[in-house]
């Protein structure tokens, strides 16, 4: 037999290899602009496949003669196979060219002896061992290649449920990611940033943001993706990672990104106006020179002109996006943040509501504050500082009321907070913790500004675990880290 490209004669173990190396292939092909290059490395690749699939022919030719059921089962799941690839041809085609293409029966009497050729020598060894299989797979083939758009079809719906059960999977409510200083002015870069023209420097919270771009680009976008890519790194590096020892480069679903973001993505414009909205943000983040300072662990450290992306790629369902190495190892310095899902559903345009969601969803992480049970509560001044409502002297200078210009919009942005799925709960509280009823409420007895901002906010978020559990898990882990560092110690 001359070919040995046969699927049913390889183990697990050689599929999974062939997997990997199919993988390897493409990230060399969107690695190498040279098409020399890639040429090569692609022979190299084909020479080690062909050599896997010739050992495993060896081995089929001295196992099937005992595992006649097992043979015919291979050679029915073979025709199955060049079916799918017939039909994925033909629909090619259809789309293509706009019209209805089907192979004629001459086209189809050549793939059928084609591969009876090819399946020869098992189609003989069961013809003369096992006559009733050897009429079952016969008939299998013939049905197989006169009925290539079923099959077709059936591969089509294998695919799309296996996209959705991985969608389902990656769909966490909550991701680990680093947080820091960097990752969390891009989300009140609209609200608290304050830009000065002549430096083209957006000032926010001590963070100096150089772009030559339009301020207007960095904003709730921006912020998003960024995070969506910290998360994905963060699940490639562990904290404290340096050098050659972190994964630099990723891969993200842009599905995937734009669902979170309430996308349809079965309306193509829809998917096309994301995409343009998408290449603005990183190519914001890719020309933006951002320069801080931090404490990291306890030190404070001092960062210089660095960028938040070197490199991305976007190509239709897939985006690249490769850090610099010094974000890349600040990044891996931070503490993880648990991150919502829920915050990318918030429409680009509320950036007010998207920080203060922030702001809750830090306080909320924080393993001292849930210890403390303090982690669903935040005075109201402290979360208006995320915001870019008037301040007490602008009320005052513009003689504008309070309630209109800020106690509204407050409300508006935690009801959006709610109504994206971030926010369960929430209520106006006494310093002392005590709820204020609704029915005080409507009686006005919030009648000033200086009791408004004075008040608590007391709430609680969608997707974490209860407070309770969560701090008994922390204090576990505190008490497991003590001991190891104790052993060590006395090692």
């Amino acid at each position: 037999m001359d070919s040995v490209m046969l699927d049913f004669e390889l183990n697990e173990q050689e599929k999974e290899k062939l997997k990997k190396m199919q993988i390897d292939v493409l990230r060399k092909r969107s690695e190498t602009a040279d098409k020399e290059i890639f040429a090569t490395q692609f022979e190299i690749s084909y020479k080690k496949v062909e050599k896997i699939y010739k050992n495993a022919h060896k081995r089929s030719l001295k196992y099937y003669p005992s595992h006649l059921d097992e043979l015919a089962e291979g050679l029915k799941q073979e025709v199955k196979g060049l079916a799918m690839f017939i039909g994925t041809i033909e629909y090619t085609l259809k789309k293509n060219v706009k019209e209805t293409l089907s192979p004629s029966q001459s086209q189809i009497e050549i793939y059928k002896n084609a591969f009876k050729a090819e399946v020869n020598y098992y189609l003989e060894m069961l013809k003369n061992n096992a006559p009733q299989k050897y009429e079952e797979v016969i008939n299998f083939i013939d049905y197989a290649l006169s009925h290539i758009m079923e099959f077709f079809n059936e591969q089509q719906e294998e695919i799309k449920n296996a996209l959705a059960q991985i969608r389902l999977n990656r769909t966490t409510p909550l991701s680990f990611m680093f947080s820091g200083k960097a990752t969390n002015v891009l989300g009140r870069a609209r609200t608290k940033g304050e830009f000065d023209i002549a430096s083209r420097t957006l000032n926010i919270e001590g963070v100096n943001i150089f772009t030559p771009e339009s301020i207007q680009n960095i904003g709730v976008g921006t912020a998003k993706i960024f995070r969506y890519a910290v998360a994905e790194f963060t699940k490639r590096n562990h904290q404290n990672a340096t050098g050659d020892k972190i994964n630099v480069r990723i891969f993200l679903d842009v599905e995937d990104f734009a669902q979170a973001n309430g996308i349809n993505i079965d309306s193509e414009s829809a998917m096309k106006n994301f995409r343009f909205k998408l290449k603005k943000s990183l190519e914001t983040l890719r020309y933006s020179g951002i320069s801080w300072t931090e404490k990291i662990k306890g030190q404070p450290r001092s960062y210089c002109g660095m960028n938040y992306i070197g490199k991305y790629e976007l190509k239709s369902n897939s985006l690249m996006i490769e850090f610099t190495i010094s974000m890349a190892e600040y990044l891996t310095s931070l503490p993880l943040l648990n991150y919502p899902r829920s915050l990318y559903k918030l429409d680009d345009r509320d950036f007010n509501a998207f920080a203060i969601g922030e702001a809750m969803c830090i306080h909320y992480s924080q393993d001292n504050n849930v210890i403390r049970q303090t982690e669903g509560k935040l005075r109201v001044e402290t979360l208006l500082k995320y915001t870019s409502f008037p301040t007490y002297d602008e009320l005052k200078k513009h003689g504008w009321s309070w309630e209109a210009h800020v106690k509204e919009h407050f409300e508006k942005a935690l009801d959006h907070l709610t109504q994206c799925g971030f926010l369960k709960d929430w209520k106006y509280c006494y310093n002392g913790g005590i709820e204020i009823t609704d029915e005080e409420i409507n009686t006005g007895i919030i009648n000033s500004y200086e009791k408004f901002i004075s008040l608590i906010i007391k709430f609680e978020l969608n997707d974490y675990d209860d407070s309770r559990t969560r701090a008994v898990e922390i204090t576990e882990k505190k008490s497991e880290k003590i001991k190891k560092l104790k052993a060590k110690r006395t090692n």
